[in-house]
């Protein structure tokens, strides 16, 4: 798909021909060793000390120090050991620490404070409970023995004052600040000190000039001479000195707001009239009261405020005569014609699609097709500026127009570019030009996948892959131009959601700071977030984008009964009972959002009801952990907080345990109060998980509170981080030696007995769909250290390599050359064709880098349950053959599949060898998926529960209460996002519904992944009535 950030990514990719990628052989200096999965924090160095358990969980490519040295620099090219870096001897009675505080060392002017960013901050720090005397000082003293505690009359020390600082004249109160303290003299409230350092405490209303009314302005009015004189009043400083400031009382924010308004408005005019009232009096002031800004304006907003009509051609004229415009720009360009014949063109890395693209000359046509003039014609852009002033024109109907227009222009060269990517990115790793500058160990590859996902999703679709695959559909004759119109209007929305969507927006930007955060070198995260605050003055992305929504989309706050709105309430969000983070480790930032009164939480996320914490069910935490993924397992139930007894507590308890909390898995079980004897009440005892779980109340346990224990029989989990597993030596991400951690140490697995289903376990741990390839004899290259694991022996049901059946961590008959690998099979691998869809279509699978189909042959219901849920669907409500959505082209990959339904991937099922069969491609198989509005609850109290509504056939309709039970239910709500049910009503508590009666005699054994899934006879056939019908009580 194409948008303005996929011209900018043509841009770069053009700008990039010359681009050299790391040359083949890896010269690391002396000392140093290559190594292609590196931690993600890069080489360490003197500069990089950052311990690699914080690291974000990618490889990083580069030249490593051997354990133990560091870098004496950033691309440095010696190995020291870590003592010897400089600035590590601090003055007496302090002590160096690596990971010291995320706010730094404690001092009279940096205070100690709960709430620090979760980085590690090197430096010389003080010891418990005492502070440097300053900021670089080099003395220790108890923290009340700082100086400048002592306030003048009038005001009152404060530790943890406001992040905006003590307020004054010259630094007006804000409802937005930073979530840290600021120690200080603070004035009563209501009252602001005389000035910045001042010694008095005076009304706000008394501050000198009345800086609150400047501007002055009002309904379409601007005292321009006024206004100058008071804002000429204010001190003037450097844009962004004061956070979100650009000019005196002129902020981001109100930049933002005035364009939201402009946005809004009726017609072109009165955006103009508000861009006028909003920000020019200040940009006026800024200029030294520059008579453009009037001379623009004062006609403008005439107009509006006396309802007569504005010559919108001459005052075009007026501003481009003002501006200089007309003489400086509006001359055409001239470009000289070559003598003879046309050379043959040098297209970038030989690439016919990066060939160069006439921006210029495709905005002049657009340009001309939207108003019927060209660019370098004055009068005639004048004479165009009153045609859509006449025409009444919103600016958003304009810029939408316009956007639709350039992305059909973009749309057939992106769909060249999708045609070419591999070829791009070959090209760009194989160029030796020289001139790549982001370092010989930079991922060319990687990022521009990276990148073009990002542009993706930001144009709506799911990844390049799926835009492309779209982009594919506009190539031949017919129809071009309706499906152009359709696929520009569809990228236009997705771009623009992020004006009117604060959680788009959020999504979208937060992607976008994840990608420069991986791909910039050095990049420090709260480095990055300081600036954010310092430029917008806005403490993160939530509060950002609901600052642009709310302008783009203006509407009143309207909260729930017992809520209230709050601009800058936690950064953890509205407390919940889905949502009972304890507030004092929440990020540095500003959430808006409707919240409850302090010691009530909302009932559920996105609830619209109030309650004690303790009528919350089902909460769970760790606790005495030395980290965030072991302690002992502490459970809430009816708002009271007790333990788990470690009678058969086991691997698969504590499993299920750490998905809950979202971990992978667990690595370990430990009981006898392995971290520390808890209080309160026993809560369960004699749980036994099967490992199907979601959430260890679901778990087999007697009734809460029923045991024979005693706390020192506390049970714990070790939970299994992501980055417990890796694959090194591959040539993409999907493939490799497999590595992973156990006690901190980085090992190999043994290929004894090592297969498919082995295999798929790791790859689901990744985040990928499964398994095609299980390669061993070190494959990949030979490991080092120790070999971990051997005789793995996985059934496929488990969550991480863990829980499969393995002799003892370290025990084995292997050498290095025997270590095992993957190659695991990424979303792209299966793909839907000729559907009216995307849930639908003829199943192509990607083998050996070959597209091809499946053979009808056996093909059933099952076997498509489980494409589907490789898609992401639910599952499956049709499985058609005889090429129902087209004969495919290529190779027949499969015939005679045979799934049982617990398989993760298409790979997994039974089947001959690949490219085996007896069949054409008339006999194609297809599925019909599931999409998750397949299922509703209709006519509950909340989100949570509801009578139970199906799709079959697009077709919507009830189910009968014969037979139906929390087994059943637990099915629905868990395809609904819910961790299960705590009631499943019939005899249509929630109200009779209407049409058909789906299904009856439903009959779940709780494994399912949908409802359609259960036992059940034919869809309609039943004999019941719609007194009868099915609910269900979801737990949130």
């Amino acid at each position: 798909m194409a948008n303005p950030l996929l011209s900018a990514l043509l841009v770069a990719l053009v700008a990039s021909c010359c681009a050299t990628s790391p040359e083949g052989d890896h010269h690391c200096p002396d000392g140093m060793a290559f190594n292609e999965c590196g931690s993600g924090c890069g080489p360490a160095s003197c500069d990089n000390l950052v311990p690699n358990d914080i690291c974000p969980l990618l490889c990083r490519a580069g030249c490593f120090c051997p354990e133990g040295l560091v870098k004496d620099r950033d691309g440095g090219d010696r190995c020291i050991h870590l003592d010897q870096c400089q600035d590590r001897h601090c003055p007496e009675g302090m002590t160096f620490d690596e990971c010291g505080s995320g706010c730094g060392p404690a001092s009279c002017e940096n205070l100690p404070r709960d709430i620090c960013p979760r980085i590690c901050r090197a430096g010389c720090f003080c010891p418990e409970g005492l502070v440097k005397d300053q900021d670089g000082g080099d003395r220790c003293i108890p923290l009340d023995h700082c100086q400048d505690r002592h306030c003048p009359d009038g005001m009152a020390y404060d530790e943890c004052g406001s992040g905006c600082g003590p307020f004054s004249c010259d630094n007006l109160p804000s409802y937005i600040c930073p979530r840290i303290c600021r120690a200080g003299c603070f004035c009563p409230e209501g009252l602001v000190k005389d000035q910045d350092g001042g010694d008095r405490c005076i009304p706000l209303d008394q501050c000198q000039g009345d800086p609150l009314n400047c501007p002055v302005t009002g309904q379409w009015f601007v005292d321009w001479d006024a206004s100058y004189e008071c804002l000429s009043q204010l001190s003037q400083s450097n844009p962004f000195a004061v956070p979100g400031q650009i000019l005196p009382l002129l902020t981001v924010t109100d930049v933002i707001q005035a364009a939201g308004a402009a946005w809004t408005a009726d017609n072109l005019i009165e955006a103009e009239g508000e861009i006028c009232v909003r920000i020019m009096p200040q940009l006026n002031a800024a200029a030294f009261e520059a008579d453009v800004f009037r001379q623009y304006c004062d006609p403008v907003l005439t107009s509006l405020r006396e309802g007569t009509t504005l010559d919108a051609e001459e005052h075009c004229r007026l501003i481009l005569n003002l501006t200089g415009f007309m003489t400086t720009v509006m001359s055409a360009p001239t470009t000289p014609q070559p003598d003879g014949p046309t050379a043959e063109p040098d297209y970038p890395l030989g690439i016919f699609a990066l060939r160069p693209f006439d921006f210029e000359g495709e905005l002049e046509s657009i340009v001309a097709d939207q108003f019927g003039v060209s660019i370098y014609d004055v009068d005639n852009i004048c004479r165009a500026r009153q045609f859509v002033v006449d025409a009444g024109s919103t600016l958003e109907e304009l810029v939408t127009d316009f956007l639709e227009a350039f992305v059909e222009v973009l749309i057939p060269r992106a769909a060249e570019i999708c045609n070419s990517w591999n070829d791009i990115i070959v090209a760009l790793e194989a160029s030796s030009s020289g001139n790549f500058s982001m370092g010989s160990d930079f991922n060319i590859r990687g990022y521009l996948n990276d990148v073009s996902d990002f542009v993706a999703r930001w144009a709506g679709y799911e990844s390049r892959e799926a835009m492309c695959q779209r982009l594919s559909e506009t190539r031949g004759d017919s129809g071009i131009p309706a499906l152009l119109d359709n696929i520009a209007a569809d990228v236009v929305d997705s771009i623009l959601s992020v004006l009117t969507d604060a959680q788009q927006c959020s999504t979208i930007v937060q992607e976008g700071l994840d990608l420069a955060l991986t791909y910039i070198p050095g990049l420090d995260p709260y480095a990055l977030n300081l600036q954010i605050y310092q430029i917008t003055g806005m403490n993160g992305t939530n509060q950002l984008c609901q600052v642009v929504a709310d302008a783009f989309q203006p509407g009143d706050h309207h909260c729930p009964e017992g809520m209230t709105f709050n601009e800058c309430g936690s950064g953890c969000g509205p407390g919940s009972c889905d949502n009972l983070v304890p507030r004092d480790i929440c990020p540095l930032f500003c959430f808006v959002g409707c919240f409850c009164p302090e010691g009530l939480v909302k009932d559920q996320d996105g609830g619209d009801r109030c309650i004690p914490v303790d009528q919350c069910q089902g909460a769970i935490r760790l606790v005495g952990g030395s980290n965030e993924a072991e302690g002992r397992v502490e459970i809430q139930y009816n708002g009271v907080w007790g333990t788990i007894c470690d009678d058969s507590w086991g691997i698969t308890d504590a499993s299920v345990v750490c998905r809950m909390l979202g971990f992978q898995g667990a690595s370990g079980a430990p009981g006898s109060a392995h971290f520390g004897q808890g209080t309160g009440p026993i809560q369960l005892d004699d749980v036994g998980c099967t490992g199907a779980e979601q959430t260890i109340f679901d778990c087999a346990h007697p009734a809460f509170g029923v045991h024979n224990c005693a706390h020192y029989e506390d049970a714990g989990v070790f939970c299994i981080a992501s980055q417990d597993v890796r694959l090194v030596g591959g040539s993409n991400e999907a493939e490799g030696r497999v590595e992973i951690q156990y006690n901190g140490v980085w090992g190999t697995i043994c290929d004894d007995s090592w297969d498919i289903t082995d295999a798929s376990v790791v790859c689901r741990m990744l985040g990928f769909q499964g398994a095609s390839g299980a390669p061993g004899s070190a494959q990949f290259g030979q490991g080092t250290g120790l070999i971990q694991l051997d005789d793995v022996g996985c059934t496929g049901a488990e969550q991480t390599i863990f829980d499969c059946a393995h002799p003892a961590f370290g025990v084995h008959n292997c050498a290095h050359y025997e270590d095992a690998g993957v190659v695991c099979i990424a979303s792209q691998d299966v793909r839907l064709v000729g559907g009216s869809n995307e849930a639908e279509g003829r199943v192509e699978i990607q083998y050996n880098g070959v597209w091809g189909t499946i053979c009808d042959d056996s093909w059933g219901i099952t076997d498509a349950n489980v494409v589907c849920l490789m898609l992401g669907f639910q599952g499956a409500s049709g499985a058609p053959g005889s090429a129902h959505f087209g004969q495919g082209t290529g190779p027949i990959q499969l015939d005679d599949v045979g799934c049982t339904g617990v398989e993760q991937t298409i790979f997994d099922c039974a089947h001959p060898p690949f490219g085996v069969h007896n069949c054409a491609h008339y006999e194609d198989a297809g599925v019909v998926c599931i999409v998750s509005q397949d299922v509703r609850l209709v006519d509950g109290s909340n989100a949570a529960e509801g009578r139970v509504e199906i799709q079959y056939n697009g077709v919507w309709g009830t189910i009968c209460d014969d037979f139906w039970d929390i087994t059943d239910a637990n099915v629905v709500c868990r395809m609904l996002g819910f961790q299960g049910a705590s009631g499943a009503p019939g005899s249509a508590q929630f109200g009779q519904g209407t049409g058909p009666i789906q299904l009856d005699d439903v009959g779940c054994t709780g494994a399912e992944q949908t409802i359609f899934d259960c036992a059940h006879p034919p869809f309609g056939v039943h004999n019941c009535f719609h007194s009868e019908d099915a609910g269900v009580v979801c737990i949130a």
